[in-house]
């Protein structure tokens, strides 16, 4: 799945977090609580309904194969805005908003 698929419109996207739960509870972790024999207890990502550029990553990818995305992400927000910056960075600024966030996935093909 594509980033632009999880977060295709301006109330599916979070900010200052990973993702946000629906009643707007931020998620800072998506570690999961397991019990002693194996069970999943929690699982913060299963809650969540809106995504930060790093959540939707965190969500999408597993840890093996987040390099080339990352780098594919950073590449087009310093092409959008012309700027060197951290994707959170980016993502968090009180300046980015959506419609900023939908270019970037858009020249990042992602």
């Amino acid at each position: 799945m594509k980033i632009s698929k999880l977060i295709y419109a301006e109330n599916k996207w979070a900010k200052d977090c990973l993702a946000e739960d629906k009643e707007g509870k931020k998620i800072y972790s998506f570690d999961r609580r397991i019990s002693l024999d194996g069970q999943i207890l929690d699982d913060p990502s299963e809650k969540a309904t809106k995504y930060s550029l790093d959540g939707a990553i965190t969500k999408l990818y597993n840890p093996n194969s987040r390099e080339p995305v990352l780098s594919t992400l950073k590449k087009a927000i310093q092409a959008y805005t012309g700027e060197n910056v951290h994707i959170s960075k980016f993502n968090n600024s009180s300046n980015t908003k959506y419609e900023d966030i939908k270019k970037v996935l858009q020249i990042a093909k992602l």
